[in-house]
């Protein structure tokens, strides 16, 4: 294996690459066996872009091609001069429509790095090379539906280079009909109003003014099966159903994306795009609030106190989408928060992935008895959890500003923190110098040393913040500075009197106020969060939370005349400048929750081979095989040494190569060409037939040793793949015997939310520091030697921290595989684990959902919580952020062994998910670019804050801070992402959210509320108002809807019917029929709907709405006691 990783240290690159050859060479000699369709490793290593895009996109010489580009042209024409040398058969002679296909996959693969990502080759089906009405000729592109909103520029970019590509191939401009114009129009507002929302909403006008400007034609496949109504039947249209890709393209590319698109075509010298510029587009708002399930709670309403504040930093475990807030915060949201719950937020971005980390404000929260508790650990949390009345502040959420960089969003105003006003300090010691200001404020300089850089753990005393404001003319320190923001200037006058006139009376409990005084001063004090305890009717305040209110309102005499604003009322009274700590809150509800599982087919099967209608609903194996002839769709091909049929691609008897054998499926006629000459149809290399599935099955327990087979064996009712290869059954055997289920490309997977590491401590990750040092860890981040379990250490690029429920999977994932190895290869067993630590130094690959590429990771630790933490790098290998989505991992090895295209469906989007190519080294030039808006410091500078309080534009903190990005465009090693915050551990909060746990929809509902009636940053009656809209009155709609409309299906063989046979019978099997949807299932949300609407006040719309749809539900109760559904029988 060779290395050319420019990230990577050597000896890390080596020892990835040699672990990656060991089980090649393994895997490679079990092939030969020839129990697989191919005696090949099917999954191409590849090490860099240019690889893989060559491989996928199937052009001998790209690669090299490739790498020649960028040395002689800017980055951003590569695409487009490698797309016009295949116009121009640079890589050999294609006619015109090919090669414009080929050409702009290519381009477009190139624009998304490492070139795996599935659009270009899954998303863009066809060109074509029509004619507009004059008859002159112009381009037309086709896109299907895994063309997403999410990758809007590639989609954008895709039609630039259509264009482009017109100009080279000499046609003329796509010229749009009205009929075509007024199409586009009508598709997307069906689509819109039954299928679903795209980013961005754009007008009717808009939308004609883009088709009729468009150079090329944007067109596509139908993606779903509801059709336009007007403008049907159209010429140059093929079909009258939803092109779900070409809207997103049109809507969120082109329209949505114009600002990048017009960047695009500076870049490249395009001309004829200047009509774009009149374009625009609103994005939908209130993300956050757009729509609110059962079980998934607000948490905080935008700008509105007491909710989710901002912070700007990032952790170690935190960045790219993935957020922090403190791990209190998800005890007292009732654990609706777990490590790695997904949150929808109003913005920088739309979505985050949770996180603990304990460096920042915790929540403060009010108790039944009237305390005001500021709660800052896990501990204190869980002990008064039960006795909370309402919470007050949430607390931080700590965010990358990197998310703003991303995002392309104006800063927020930012909160007085720690972090700030350590650099205050620090500007103001470095001002009169050391010496001078430890004698000013009379504070030790090595004290003063500490405050400056550990403002996360190291916190003044009353007395030194006092002397530190006001000796060197800096804030007070944010500890003693409370929400003055939130109260009125009355407010504040009214408690500075009685502050004046309070008895300083102090016991062991704290401070007291007179008894005259509590009334007015409890509402004044929760407002501020002062923390106090109540005894009785007494208050008592701790005495350095006392002593800074006595200081910021009585050090001096009210100025004249009265300022109009708290705050410069308090920084008179107080001789100081008192910040506002309360800038920014944001808008958050609960997104997915956290999600560590196996991956399973619907239904789960161990493998993959057909049973046909014989195994039952359950797909069994066994009992399929003891009905004798089994029919099936399965592969026609034969061995011509033995004479003999067969259906696998090797014979089983001599091992030889079969042959396909093409059958018509009409007049079943077997011929050598891919038409029949009897009939005329297309041919198959299939055929419905039947197989001795007992013979198969006989065969398979011979070649395992094996005497009886696993009671639950599952395969499938039909094969997907094109050729209808099965797999070879001795497989699915021992998948069953280890309680495993094969994934549609012959691979097990296991699925995990993900989440951001760039340091770890061995202790919280359960692995030996002898074994740690073994896996290269020698030294910590200070650059120590690693002696220390609590030492942070930084992760290297490619290991991961998996799930123990991953750990546990994968171990007999791996046992598998030793079996599979010894029995069906006739090899040495590979991995010999006796526990799932043993996994540790093994290697896995990460695959994402719309990718082609599985990139290669190592096992270095593992976590309890139901995330797997990995390097942001290797995220954005994979063309992944962390905002809540889970990708899937599975072993190195059952990869190299089986997994085969010959698996892969082929329809549009069949081969998304695939280890086409395997990538075993990342490159830093080579990732999904958002990483480098990344930050990459320890501290956040101070003209940093005075930006985001003008609310400037982020690319201005660029000048004044580092990021991942500065190491790519200057030529830098990149060592390790440095953060301003730190976590005491990655999984140190609850780690499954109560909405997996509390399991009935009336429990989800009933705790969201509760948790929303103690939320001061939220309204819980427009968050009932909300749920009814988007989720429950929505479904029970749907539902009626759905039973008006239902089909039947045969409780035999499992056979759906969009209507009922006329027999009154399944027509396959004549098994009994049964509804799609039970009438009583209809119904189950209306009493819900209803304890919202007497418990909440409510719009009249909602309260009339349910009353329609309760008069719907009531009409299906059962008459008689006669069933619906016993009328769909014959007798």
């Amino acid at each position: 294996m060779k290395n050319n990783n420019p990230l990577a240290d050597e000896e890390y690159a080596s020892s990835l690459l040699n672990s990656l050859q060991e089980c090649y060479e393994l895997a490679l000699e079990a092939k030969k066996r020839g129990i697989d369709p191919e005696r090949e490793i099917e999954s191409k290593i590849v090490y860099s872009q240019a690889e893989a895009t060559e491989y996928l996109v199937g052009l001998p010489g790209l690669a090299k091609r490739m790498k020649e580009l960028v040395t002689e042209v800017p980055i951003a024409q590569v695409p487009f001069k490698l797309a016009e040398e295949i116009v121009y058969g640079k890589f050999g002679h294609l006619e015109p429509e090919k090669a414009a296909l080929t050409a702009i996959r290519t381009a477009l693969a190139i624009l998304t790095p490492p070139g795996t990502t599935a659009a270009p080759m899954e998303g863009i089906v066809d060109v074509k090379i029509k004619k507009n009405e004059d008859h002159s000729p112009y381009l037309a592109i086709y896109f299907a539906a895994p063309m997403r909103s999410a990758g809007g520029t590639e989609q954008a970019v895709a039609v630039l280079l259509a264009d482009f590509i017109r100009r080279a191939l000499k046609l003329e401009k796509y010229r749009a009909t009205e009929e075509e114009v007024n199409r586009f129009v009508e598709e997307i507002r069906i689509y819109e109003r039954e299928v679903g929302r795209f980013q961005y909403r754009v007008s009717d006008d808009q939308i004609r003014y883009v088709c009729q400007n468009l150079p090329v034609e944007v067109t596509g496949v139908q993606s779903d099966k509801t059709e336009v109504t007007l403008y049907r039947n159209l010429p140059r249209i093929e079909t009258n159903k939803l092109r779900g890709g070409a809207l997103r393209v049109l809507n969120d590319g082109i329209v949505g994306r114009r600002n990048k698109v017009l960047r695009y075509v500076s870049e490249i010298g395009l001309t004829g795009w200047n009509w774009l510029e009149n374009v625009t587009a609103s994005a939908r708002q209130e993300k956050y609030l757009g729509e609110v399930l059962v079980g998934r709670p607000v948490l905080s309403f935008s700008n509105l106190f007491g909710g989710f504040r901002l912070r700007y930093g990032r952790c170690r475990n935190t960045g790219l989408a993935s957020m922090g807030v403190h791990p209190a915060t998800m005890v007292i949201t009732d654990n609706f928060l777990a490590v790695g719950t997904q949150i929808r937020v109003e913005k920088p971005g739309k979505s985050g992935t949770i996180v603990p980390v304990d460096t920042i404000d915790p929540p403060i929260v009010k108790l039944l008895d009237g305390s005001v508790v500021r709660v800052d650990s896990v501990e204190k949390a869980q002990q008064i959890r039960e006795r909370i009345s309402s919470i007050l502040f949430l607390g931080d959420l700590l965010i990358s500003v990197g998310e703003y960089l991303e995002n392309n969003i104006p800063l927020d105003k930012p909160s007085f923190v720690e972090e700030w006003w350590s650099e205050e300090l620090k500007q103001a010691v470095f001002k009169i110098g050391e010496d001078e200001a430890a004698k000013k404020v009379r504070i030790p300089i090595e004290r003063l040393h500490e405050l400056i850089d550990e403002p996360l753990y190291v916190k003044p005393s009353l007395e030194e913040a006092k002397q530190i404001s006001l000796c060197l003319h800096i804030p007070l320190h944010p500890r003693f500075t409370f929400f003055w923001g939130q109260i009125s200037v009355e407010e504040a006058l009214h408690l500075r009197h009685i502050l004046e006139k309070n008895n300083f009376t102090k016991n062991g409990e704290g401070i007291e106020l007179q008894d005259e005084f509590v009334g007015s001063a409890k509402t004044i004090l929760e407002k501020l969060c002062v923390p106090h305890k109540m005894k009785g009717s007494r208050i008592l305040i701790e005495p350095e939370e006392y002593g800074a209110l006595i200081f910021t309102l009585l050090t001096r005499e009210l100025p004249d005349p009265l300022p109009n604003k708290t705050l410069e009322l308090v920084s008179a009274t107080s001789g100081v400048e008192i910040r506002e700590k309360a800038a920014t809150f944001l808008g958050v509800r609960m997104g997915r929750p956290e999600a560590a599982a196996p991956r399973f087919m619907d239904p789960p099967i161990n493998a993959l081979f057909p049973v046909g209608s014989t195994g039952g609903t359950n797909r069994n194996i066994l009992e399929a095989s003891s009905k004798g002839l089994v029919l099936v769709e399965i592969a026609s091909r034969f061995c011509k040494n033995c004479n003999a049929p067969s259906h696998f691609v090797y014979c089983q008897n001599c091992g030889n190569r079969t042959t396909t054998i093409m059958r018509c499926p009409t007049c079943g006629t077997s011929v050598e060409s891919e038409k029949c000459m009897k009939c005329g149809r297309k041919t198959a290399p299939y055929s419905r037939t039947t197989i001795d599935l007992a013979k198969y099955l006989n065969d398979s327990l011979k070649l395992l040793s094996m005497n009886t087979p696993p009671k639950n064996l599952k395969g499938v009712v039909s094969l997907i793949n094109p050729g209808r290869i099965p797999e070879n059954l001795a497989k699915g055997i021992l998948r069953a015997h280890f309680d495993l289920f094969v994934f549609r490309d012959g691979t097990v997977r296991f699925d995990a939310s993900n989440a951001v590491l760039t340091e770890f401590k061995p202790s919280e990750i359960h692995i030996p520091l002898p074994l740690l040092r073994q896996l290269g860890y020698t030294k910590d981040t200070r650059g120590n030697e690693l002696n220390d379990e609590e030492a942070l250490v930084p992760l290297k690029p490619q290991d991961i921290i998996i799930p123990e429920k991953c750990a546990n999977h994968l171990l007999k994932l791996a046992k598998f595989i030793d079996e599979l190895l010894v029995r069906a290869y006739g090899v040495k067993p590979f991995y010999n684990l006796k526990n799932a630590q043993d996994l540790t130094g093994h290697l896995i690959v990460g695959l994402s959902p719309h990718t082609y590429g599985a990139i290669l990771g190592r096992i270095i630790g593992f976590t309890r919580s139901d995330v797997l933490f990995a390097h942001p790098l290797w995220h954005q290998a994979k063309r992944r952020d962390c905002d809540g989505d889970a990708d899937s991992v599975t072993l190195v090895m059952d990869v190299l062994l089986n997994f085969s295209r010959s698996y892969l469906p082929d329809q549009p989007g069949g081969r998304m998910d695939s280890p086409l190519v395997i990538l075993p080294l990342i490159s830093l030039l080579e990732v999904e670019d958002q990483v480098y808006n990344l930050e990459n410091c320890d501290r956040y500078p101070l003209e940093f804050f005075s930006l985001a309080c003008n609310q400037t534009h982020p690319n201005e903190v660029r000048s004044i801070m580092r990021f991942v990005g500065d190491y790519v465009r200057e030529g830098l090693h990149l060592d390790t992402i440095l953060a301003n915050h730190l976590s005491k551990q990655i999984d140190g909060g609850p780690l499954q959210s109560s909405y997996r746990k509390l399991g009935s929809m009336a429990k989800r509902l009933e705790s969201q509320m509760a948790l929303s009636d103690k939320l001061v940053g939220v309204d819980a009656a427009i968050v009932a108002e909300r749920i009814l809209d988007s989720h429950l009155l929505r479904d029970l709609s749907g539902n009626l809807r759905a039973f008006y409309t239902q089909g039947a299906r045969c409780k035999r063989c499992g056979a759906k019917f969009r209507r009922v046979p006329l027999i009154g019978r399944c027509s396959i099997c004549h098994g009994e029929l049964i509804m799609l949807v039970h009438n009583r299932s209809v119904g189950k949300y209306m009493e819900l709907v209803l304890w919202l609407l007497s418990r909440y006040e409510s719009n009249e719309y909602f309260r009339q709405y349910a009353s329609l749809l309760r008069l719907e539900v009531d009409k299906l109760r059962e008459p008689s006691g006669k069933k619906i559904s016993d009328y769909l029988y014959g007798e």
